[in-house]
């Protein structure tokens, strides 16, 4: 069963780190390869509202708010 790459979360759309990430041991076999863990990390917490979730271990994946993510982004 193939999991989808985007999820609602507090009535907003997020985007699956995994389907984001450039990292080999991180990034889903599906992923864009947008950025690295390190830039996700760095973009989180100098922008407030691009984490909605955090990732709290197997299953429990972060996701990245979609309208907080750059617009160029978006159209891909």
């Amino acid at each position: 069963m193939q999991i989808s790459p985007y999820e609602i979360y507090n009535n907003q759309i997020g985007v699956r780190l995994s389907y984001l990430l450039s990292d080999s041991d991180k990034r889903h076999p599906y992923s864009m390869g947008l950025m690295s863990y390190h830039a996700f990390k760095h973009r989180a917490n100098r922008t407030p509202g691009f984490r909605l979730k955090e990732g709290r271990g197997k299953g429990n994946e972060a996701l990245v708010s979609w309208k907080c993510m750059p617009h160029e982004w978006q159209s891909i």
